[in-house]
């Protein structure tokens, strides 16, 4: 399973996010839109692959908090 993180560093405007394939290159953004971007990225190719998954977050959800939409954890590829 993967462990993402969602502390309050992940607010910083240090991370790099990937360009549209047409523009090759990335841009600067957040720590948590860079970890969102390879969350997503990761479930798909999971889903793709039929390969079992889990992603938790490191601390729990706060509501309202602009780094959290949706459960503490979520699982791909384990059926029903």
């Amino acid at each position: 399973f993967w462990i993402v993180d969602n502390s309050g560093s992940m607010v910083l405007d240090d991370g790099h996010c990937l360009l549209s394939s047409s523009d090759n290159g990335d841009e600067e953004c957040s720590r948590w839109d860079e970890v969102s971007e390879t969350v997503e990225c990761h479930s798909h190719l999971a889903a793709a692959l039929g390969a079992p998954s889990e992603f938790r977050l490191l601390n729990p959800p706060k509501n309202g908090g602009p780094l959290v939409r949706g459960p503490q954890s979520f699982r791909l590829g384990y059926g029903l």
